[in-house]
């Protein structure tokens, strides 16, 4: 292993990277970090915000910053907002920020620097808060070298000269640690790109997430399985059919790993294990209800409360029953939403739900569920209500009738973000949205470029009040300001509206009716196609484009 704070100091020409097509070895990314960081020396500017979307270019700024005794935050997107925020808070933007920033990977700069200190404070990441927002988490590079070690120790041996490929952010700590921290220093080449390139290296390791690995059917025309030696998964629990199904197909076990931003890894396992390992040199210590984590990952010796609940076993092992904020009161009485989940997708109808609480005229649960085969065909054929009908029978097996989900949407895949998590800021946003001015969701299918929404027009629009008294219909504008409410809250359009075109309202929707709204983005266009459609039958239609 190379220590971080000497690894622009190495003498290896090996690759570092495959980045654009091309190799990359150690002395050319320790000749671009050298010029780089003969740039950053010169800038009085303390703070940096470092954003890339491709992982070598980042590696190189990365460790010239590091180099050049800077601080460096790494947020999880470059959106306008966050660069507002992160410009207040005093850093100055490096990378992807604007448009063909130009990295100068053809420069390169043989001068020496001093080593990097590694008991600084010089790593900024982001986590969401329990309001949601995000919140910074600063970390030193000793804290970093001490996790890349253990998981050197830990499966260094079975990677050994394997490439490494990821589907996951480098943004966020797991991506930072396993697919640039840990490779540089042990010497391992990774792929700078979020794509599966066609070469003649023939052993793999793909770092990924529970919501790429649940969609491994899209992934299998990505990537050549057949060279992929090991898996790591982390961002949530990876479901036992899953890795089942992982473990028949390709006689891969993936392996899980078990942490926070703030904490860093705590454990690990493999199916059918439904236990975690501890991590070597970690301890966990319950007092009372409460769990105190001591790691080397942590900034001091002071032990760390976990928000999850847990259940000990012997030899450093335990299982998760569920963050303790999962556990809800309604009308006083206590819920836990983590064991309504698994009621739910332990029948046939259900494959994953979330649960949450909300707070109304009164307080109650709502439901976001993806449902299988069976559960789609018995919709299909049944009905939406007859559905909800025998999944409430089967939350009565377990739970009382005041917990009852009083709203459910069915969505077709659970949408997530950067990090591969589970976005529930947008489940809460369809229960909360105000339905005097928008129509209630009842079903989203999601795809890259597509959405379709089943949506139901309250009578209590207020549109209708005043369009018209005697006929209230709904106007074309709010139908036009609908389809570009949730485009842009779904699709990634980050662009701004130009004009209309070919725009029909052939029909009159009518207060109370049901309706599908389908959306289709063309990005090379800037295009966005939208239809209204009634048992089938478009009632409105058009075009919106962006510059």
């Amino acid at each position: 292993m190379i220590n971080l704070s000497e690894i622009n100091s190495t003498k290896l020409d090996h690759p570092a990277a495959f980045h654009n097509g091309s190799y990359f070895s150690f002395n050319q990314f320790k000749r671009q970090v050298n010029f780089w960081t003969g740039v950053f020396l010169k800038q009085p500017n303390k703070k940096f915000a470092l954003y890339s979307h491709d992982t070598y270019p980042f590696a190189v700024l990365f460790f010239a910053l590091l180099q050049a005794s800077k601080q460096i935050w790494i947020p999880g997107n470059n959106l306008p907002a966050t660069a507002r925020e992160l410009e207040k808070l005093g850093c100055q933007l490096i990378g992807d920020w604007l448009e063909k920033f130009d990295y100068q990977l053809t420069k390169q700069s043989d001068n020496q620097f001093p080593l990097i200190d590694l008991k600084n404070d010089v790593v900024v990441l982001f986590t969401s808060g329990s309001n949601g927002l995000p919140k910074q988490v600063a970390k030193s590079i000793q804290q970093l070298q001490n996790e890349i070690n253990c998981l050197e120790k830990q499966w260094g041996h079975e990677l050994e000269d394997c490439q490494i490929y990821a589907s996951v952010s480098h943004q966020h700590i797991y991506g930072l640690l396993f697919r640039v921290l840990w490779p540089l220093a042990s010497g391992r080449c990774f792929n700078s790109q979020n794509r599966w390139y066609k070469n003649n290296h023939q052993s793999i390791c793909w770092i990924s997430c529970p919501a790429h690995l649940k969609r491994l059917d899209f992934y299998a025309a990505w990537i050549d399985l057949s060279k992929v030696r090991m898996i790591f998964s982390s961002g949530g629990v990876l479901p036992c059919l899953v890795s089942e199904a992982i473990s028949n197909q390709y006689s891969i076990v993936p392996n899980e790993i078990y942490g926070s931003t703030e904490t860093g890894g705590i454990a690990w396992r493999q199916y059918p294990s439904q236990t975690w390992t501890l991590f070597e040199s970690l301890k966990l210590d319950a007092e009372g209800d409460d769990v105190l984590l001591y790691s080397p990952y942590l900034p001091d010796a002071n032990g760390y409360l976990i928000e999850d609940s847990l259940q000990f076993e012997a030899d450093n092992k335990f299982k998760l029953l569920g963050r303790k904020d999962t556990v809800v009161k309604i009308e006083e009485k206590r819920l836990s939403l983590t064991a309504f989940e698994f009621l739910l997708t332990d029948s046939v109808w259900v494959n994953e739900a979330v649960a949450i609480k909300l707070i109304t005229n009164r307080e109650c649960i709502a439901v976001i569920a993806v449902l299988s085969e069976e559960g789609q065909q018995y919709k299909n054929d049944f009905g939406r209500k007859a559905l909800i009908d025998i999944l409430r029978l089967k939350c009565l097996e377990s739970f009382e009738a005041l917990f009852l989900p009083r709203k459910w949407i069915f969505i077709n895949t659970m949408p997530v973000n950067s990090q591969g998590k589970i976005d529930k800021l947008l489940l809460y946003y369809f229960f909360d949205l105000n339905t005097k001015k928008y129509p209630l969701v009842k079903q989203l299918s999601l795809d890259n470029q597509s959405v379709s929404l089943d949506i139901k027009v309250s009578k209590k629009l207020m549109y209708f009040a005043d369009h018209f008294r005697d006929f209230p219909i709904l106007p074309g504008v709010i139908q036009v300001g609908w389809v570009e409410h949730f485009a842009k809250l779904l699709l990634p359009i980050h662009a701004n509206f130009s004009h209309m075109e070919v725009i029909k309202f052939i029909k009159p929707i009518l207060p109370g009716v049901e309706l599908n709204l389908k959306l289709d983005w063309q990005p090379d266009k800037g295009k966005l196609t939208f239809g209204y459609t009634l048992s089938g039958e478009v009632v409105s239609s058009g075009r919106i484009l962006y510059r």
